[in-house]
């Protein structure tokens, strides 16, 4: 008996330190920038890092961290959670999150994740960030 509950205690915990690693996401997305924008204005949050390259296009590198199983990431990922709009006003474009301020309800708790994004800009067009480095 006393072997059969320690085998069911290795059990719970090695359940329990598997269900309670959080689970990591990588999405790239590249987008065409129209020719007559000199400068975008992120309006994300987040850990945002910007960096200057020879390409045309914009890319962003997103990595989405979460304490929610994997499925759960996936699944907010299929339905557009991290998508990523442009909206041009030339000389400007504005880069925004449209879904990142919605809340989402996971057992009746508020989604805690955190985004870290790294944006390539081409060496032609400047950037201006309207909000400050928050984790979400």
């Amino acid at each position: 008996m006393k072997r059969y509950l320690n085998i069911l205690y290795l059990f719970l915990v090695a359940t329990t330190i598997a269900v309670a690693q959080p689970a990591q996401r990588t999405l790239i997305k590249t987008m065409a920038l129209p020719g007559d924008v000199t400068q975008i204005v992120i309006d994300v949050k987040g850990d945002i890092q910007v960096v200057h390259w020879e390409e045309k296009t914009m890319r962003l590198v997103t990595e989405i961290q979460a304490d929610v199983p994997d499925h759960i990431l996936k699944a907010l990922t299929v339905a557009g959670r991290y998508n990523y709009e442009l909206i041009p006003n030339a000389p400007e474009a504005v880069l925004t999150a449209p879904n990142q301020d919605r809340r989402v309800l996971i057992g009746g708790q508020d989604l805690e994740e955190e985004w870290k994004v790294l944006i390539f800009i081409p060496n032609d067009v400047d950037h201006k960030l309207i909000t400050d480095e928050v984790p979400m």
